[in-house]
C-alpha cells in the first residue's frame, strides 16, 4: 500500500474484554512506486497506529469482537476474511449506534482502507468519501477529521490524480500538527507522503524539502515510535538512492525487515515493501545477483496475499524487468515490463502514471532487440503520460 487510517482493535484486548480502539493508518507503501504502490505500505495499504480519542474502556457487545476479528486477519493477510468481519461489524453498528458514534464511523473507515489497500479504488472512495463527510460535518472528537483527509488524499494520489491529492495531503498535515497531542509517526509519514506526491510530479525540490524533514522526525530519538519507524523505512528507500547514499537507506531497510517479520511473520505486505526497497537498493549499486534475491521474494508475498491483480505486483514486476534487462535477458525482461503494464492498466486505466517505468521499460527491450518501431512507440506513450502530470 501507500496511507489510509482504519481502526484496530488489538485481539489480546479482545481477549480480556479491555477494548480500546486504534486506528490504523494504512501506507500505501509505494512509497516506492506509491503502492499503488501500496505502500501500503505500506503499505504499506501498509500500517500505522494511532490512538483514538474517544474512550471505549469497559464497553462491552458483539462490535469489539467482531472488528478484532477483522483486524486479526487483516494483520494475517487475510484480506476476504478481514473484509467478512468489516463488513459485519458495520452491520453491527447501523444495528446499535448512530451515525455520530465512533463506531460507525470506524466501520466505515476500515472498509475504506481495506478496499483501497487491495487497489479495489470505487468502492473504498464511497466508504471514504462518507468518511469525510461524516467527520467535517461534526464537532464531535472522535470524527478524525486529519486522517480523514489523509485518506482522500492517498485515494488521489494511488489513482495518479497528484493535482487532486496535494490539497488533501497538505490539509491533512496542518491538522497532524496542529493536534494537542500530535501522532509523529503519522506526520513523518505525511510528510514523506508528499515527498513522494512532489517526486512524480517533478517538483524535485519540494520533494527533497518534505523527505529531509520525514527523515528528521523518524530519527529522533526521543520519539516512541516503536515498530512504526519500522514500517515508514520503504518509503525512505527513493531519497537515499537519489542521493547514493546507499549504505544508510540498507542498515535502515535490514533493521526493519527483522522488526516486522518477527511482529507479524514474512506473509505480511510491509515485508514485501521492505524487501522490495532493499531489491531497488541492490540493482541502483547493480549488485544483480543479491537483488534478485529481494525483488522475487517482493513479488513471491505479493502473489499470495493479493488474489486478484494488484499494483504492488506490478511495481515487483517492474523491478524484475530492469533486473533481467540489465542482465541481457531480453525474453523475461519484456515479459515482465508486459505483465506490469497488463496489470495496470487492468486495475488503474490506461493513464495511470505508474504506467511510465513499464512502457519505458519496454521501449528499451524493443530498442535492444532491434525492433526500432515498437520501442519509438512505447517512448511515445511514457512521455504522453510524463507531459499528463506535469
Amino acid at each position: 500500500m501507500n496511507h489510509p487510517t482504519i481502526p484496530n482493535v488489538r485481539p489480546h484486548l479482545v481477549a480480556f474484554g479491555s477494548i480500546r480502539c486504534l486506528g490504523l493508518f494504512l501506507f500505501s507503501q509505494f512509497f516506492l512506486q506509491r503502492m499503488i504502490c501500496f505502500t501500503i505500505l505500506c503499505a504499506g495499504l501498509s500500517l500505522n497506529t494511532f490512538f483514538c480519542n474517544t474512550n471505549l474502556h469497559g464497553q462491552d457487545g458483539e462490535w469489539p469482537v467482531v472488528y478484532g476479528q477483522a483486524v486479526s486477519a487483516y494483520y494475517a493477510a487475510d484480506y476476504e476474511e478481514a473484509l467478512k468481519y468489516s463488513l459485519e461489524a458495520l452491520e453491527n453498528a447501523k444495528e446499535n449506534f448512530t451515525p455520530d458514534h465512533a463506531w460507525f464511523y470506524l466501520s466505515h473507515q476500515m472498509l475504506g482502507v481495506l478496499h483501497l489497500h487491495c487497489a479495489e479504488f470505487d468502492q473504498a472512495e464511497s466508504y471514504l468519501n462518507y468518511c469525510f463527510e461524516l467527520s467535517e460535518n461534526s464537532a464531535e472528537p472522535h470524527t478524525y477529521a486529519d486522517v480523514s483527509w489523509n485518506n482522500i488524499g492517498i485515494l488521489h494520489q494511488q489513482r495518479g490524480e497528484f493535482l487532486e491529492a496535494e490539497p488533501y495531503l497538505l490539509k491533512s498535515l496542518e491538522l497532524h500538527e496542529q493536534a494537542a497531542s500530535p501522532n509523529y509517526s503519522r506526520i513523518a509519514r505525511t510528510l514523506n507522503l508528499l515527498g513522494t506526491l512532489y517526486t512524480d510530479m517533478g517538483r524535485d525540490s519540494e520533494a527533497q524539502a518534505y523527505y529531509e524533514r520525514s527523515i528528521a522526525m523518524w530519527d529522533n530519538e526521543a520519539a516512541n515510535y516503536g515498530i512504526e519507524r519500522a514500517r515508514g523505512a520503504a518509503g525512505l528507500a527513493k531519497y537515499f538512492i537519489d542521493k547514493q547514499e546507499f549504505d544508510a537507506i540498507t542498515q535502515r531497510l535490514e533493521g526493519a525487515i527483522d522488526e516486522i517479520v518477527a511482529a507479524y511473520g514474512r506473509r505480511n505486505a510491509t515485508v514485501a515493501a521492505n524487501r522490495a526497497a532493499l531489491g531497488k537498493v541492490l540493482l541502483a549499486q547493480e549488485n544483480y545477483e543479491a537483488a534478485e534475491e529481494y525483488i522475487l521474494e517482493a513479488l513471491d508475498i505479493r502473489q499470495q496475499i493479493f488474489k486478484n491483480p494488484h499494483p504492488s505486483v506490478a511495481s515487483s514486476l517492474i523491478d524484475l524487468g530492469k533486473l533481467r534487462l540489465a542482465s541481457e535477458q531480453y525474453t523475461e525482461a519484456e515479459a515482465a515490463f508486459a505483465e506490469s503494464v497488463d496489470i495496470l492498466k487492468q486495475v488503474c486505466g490506461e493513464r495511470h502514471p505508474d504506467l511510465i517505468p513499464g512502457y519505458e521499460g519496454l521501449a528499451q527491450v524493443f530498442a535492444a532487440t532491434d525492433r526500432l518501431e515498437e520501442s519509438n512507440q512505447h517512448q511515445r506513450m511514457a512521455q504522453k503520460l510524463k507531459l499528463m502530470i506535469r
